[in-house]
């Protein structure tokens, strides 16, 4: 796994354990889910930051044609752009498109369908895994939406409801490893990458 995936994982890693140690309630809070939103984005920027920073000493030291004066830096500007912070920009924007759609779908129905803490949980699930991750993301929630729900009807009748709270960050940290272990080896998920 690359040092990116790492923190992603991490981060939610740390996520799974406050939510389900406080029971949920650490994330009443719309403060701290800021926070929370801010670390996220701080610790994957920095990372980020980091591993461009290395690739630009990796070249410097190993390939020292690919950098100026001998190419104009906006090769390397252009390179590490989309290969390393082209997903994260990518996610961030379905992250943003999601967050829109929560937040519609709440206040025209009254509340009816997210609690307030999903509303930012979710986003950040979607900015967590990337892209192509993202995809993969969907795809599972939906998947797990369809049959969680299946499961609520068939214990509680129809006036039962299914809730993703507890779902968002380990079906991020399950699409991390997914993408990772699994889809980053086959050919068809490259294509997908920018």
């Amino acid at each position: 796994m690359n040092i990116i995936s790492w923190i992603t994982a991490g981060i939610s890693v740390a996520l799974l354990v406050l939510i389900f140690y406080k029971r949920g309630s650490f994330f009443l809070s719309k403060y701290k889910t800021a926070v929370v939103w801010w670390y996220a984005l701080g610790l994957v920027g920095i990372t980020l930051l980091y591993t461009s920073w290395s690739q630009y000493r990796a070249w410097e030291l190993g390939a020292p044609g690919l950098l100026p004066p001998h190419t104009s830096i906006g090769y390397f500007i252009s390179y590490v752009g989309f290969r390393m912070w082209a997903p994260y920009v990518v996610s961030l924007g379905f992250a943003f498109l999601w967050w829109m759609g929560m937040k519609f779908l709440n206040k025209k129905y009254e509340g009816k369908f997210f609690y307030d803490d999903e509303i930012c949980m979710a986003p950040l699930a979607l900015f967590l895994v990337g892209y192509p991750g993202v995809l993969l993301y969907i795809l599972l929630f939906f998947f797990v939406f369809v049959v969680g729900s299946l499961v609520q009807t068939a214990r509680g009748g129809m006036q039962a409801r299914m809730s993703m709270r507890f779902f968002w960050i380990p079906l991020a940290l399950c699409v991390i490893l997914i993408n990772e272990l699994y889809f980053s080896h086959l050919s068809f998920w490259g294509l997908l990458k920018i």
